[in-house]
């Protein structure tokens, strides 16, 4: 093994059992790659990286946010499920694959209510 991966390897394993994120523990490492093994000024690599955000791709990560807020503080999945069942789900769709066959959709209603519970308490803990 050359000992340009040997830097690398322990570059990744150093970011990370410094408890560095390993989004950033995996720039780092691919930066150090590009610029020592490749030889690519580290100018070019931010650049590059700052040209390939365009204002689609931002904006799209912003309104998956935003929807999912909406989802769980609303009830809209709950309506939409009940929905579904009290139409009889006629069609190609019919039911959702999770409760194929279930006359009675509070229990699994009751689960996802806990589940964002629980998930809510948690996201408190954390500030």
């Amino acid at each position: 093994m050359d000992s340009s991966y040997l830097i690398i390897i322990a570059v990744l394993l150093g970011c990370l059992a410094s408890t560095i994120p390993v989004f950033i523990a995996l720039f780092f490492t691919g930066m150090i790659g590009l610029v020592y093994m490749v030889g690519i000024d580290p100018l070019i690599v931010i650049e590059v990286l700052y040209r390939s955000m365009d204002k689609f791709a931002l904006i799209v990560v912003l309104f998956f946010v935003l929807c999912g807020n909406i989802m769980t503080t609303g009830s809209i999945v709950e309506k939409l499920i009940k929905a579904k069942e009290r139409s009889g789900c006629n069609g190609d769709r019919g039911y959702f694959h999770w409760i194929a066959g279930i006359e009675n959709i509070s229990v699994p209603l009751e689960i996802h209510k806990r589940i964002r519970l629980v998930a809510r308490e948690e996201a408190a803990k954390l500030g």
